[in-house]
């Protein structure tokens, strides 16, 4: 007779038995028995502020984002027995602000001192290893944080800070090197749109700021912050060229997007003055500008897109200043 065993998900054990704590202790805070039975008060607020988040720290010691976790649960539990019990017990609470607080803002202090130092660390190695900026941030989030949504976005809005306040001098060119931002007019479109940017920057922020100053200033940091994007992409565009490097081609637009493929993967090359990419199989490396190079492939392959996401083609357009010294250099014709 076979016996099957079901077999438990552990997270239940791991996250689960703090949070029922931590979940019974706020109903119980809700109710109106603290004030029938004062002598819960005291055990509601250990189980929120102490319980709870010592047995997460203890059950969930591997996890990348521990200590922003365990204080994130400790400070809501300080703010839900603030809040939900009688004011008569909150001198255990008082205490436990006192000393908590501190030191949580003394570890995370040093938590992000000791992840600063290992992320310096580690993109010190990497840069060694590869000249583009943005693809050694994306691999050191890897490294650091996983490879998860949030490291993309930590890799990539670190990548737009560097190419726009911080990357001012040439970086060195390889000879297999191929620039896309000289004759497709990519600069004249970007520098046309930050004027209108700054332009609609200043007279949205007078016209809004008389109806609602909060809004205002919202419109004009999204502003800013669109004119900061657009201003690391130019330059980005300038210092990520297209590259041949070994049995590999990296195609590359600004932060906007890449894609690496494999010679032996490549199909056919054609030139012309002109392509588009509407159909599904098509990846299109361009946002205003136009095409004069196509690459079809093989097999499908991926590609990287705004924020990193990653997307399947089977051929793909973009534009290259010496288009016809390319594709020599990829057929051999």
């Amino acid at each position: 007779m076979n016996i099957s065993i079901l077999k438990l998900d552990p997270r239940l054990l791991t996250i689960g038995s703090p949070l029922f704590i931590f979940l019974t202790a706020t109903a119980l805070a809700f109710t109106s028995l603290p004030l029938i039975f004062p002598e819960l008060v005291v055990g509601i607020i250990i189980d929120l502020t102490i319980s709870a988040p010592l047995l997460y720290l203890f059950l969930n010691r591997k996890r990348r984002f521990l200590i922003f976790e365990v204080s994130a649960l400790a400070s809501i539990g300080i703010l839900v027995a603030s809040f939900a019990l009688p004011a008569d017990g909150h001198g255990i609470l008082d205490i436990i602000k006192f000393i908590a607080l501190p030191a949580a803002e003394i570890g995370l202090l040093g938590f992000f001192a000791y992840s600063s130092y290992k992320t310096l660390k580690l993109y010190n190695s990497e840069r060694g290893k590869n000249a583009d900026v943005l693809t050694v941030l994306h691999e050191v989030s890897s490294k650091s944080l996983g490879d998860s949504l949030f490291a993309r976005l930590v890799a990539y809005e670190a990548s737009v800070i560097y190419y726009a306040f911080l990357s001012w001098r040439k970086s060195p060119v390889n000879k297999n090197a191929f620039t896309y931002h000289k004759k497709s007019g990519a600069i004249a479109v970007f520098a046309l749109f930050a004027f209108l940017i700054i332009a609609e920057t200043f007279v949205f922020h007078y016209l809004v700021v008389q109806i609602n100053v909060y809004i205002a200033w919202l419109l004009t940091f999204s502003s800013l912050y669109a004119l900061m994007l657009l201003l690391a992409h130019a330059k980005a565009c300038i210092r990520r060229p297209i590259e041949l490097t070994g049995d590999r081609l990296l195609v590359r637009y600004g932060l906007l997007g890449e894609a690496e493929i494999a010679l032996k993967n490549i199909a056919e090359v054609e030139t012309a003055d002109d392509f588009y990419g509407e159909e599904p199989e098509i990846r299109k490396l361009a946002i205003f500008e136009r095409c004069n190079t196509r690459i079809r492939l093989k097999e499908e392959s991926t590609g990287y897109g705004f924020y990193r996401i990653k997307t399947r083609f089977q051929a793909l357009v973009f534009f290259a200043d010496d288009n016809e010294k390319l594709k020599k250099l990829l057929t051999g014709k």
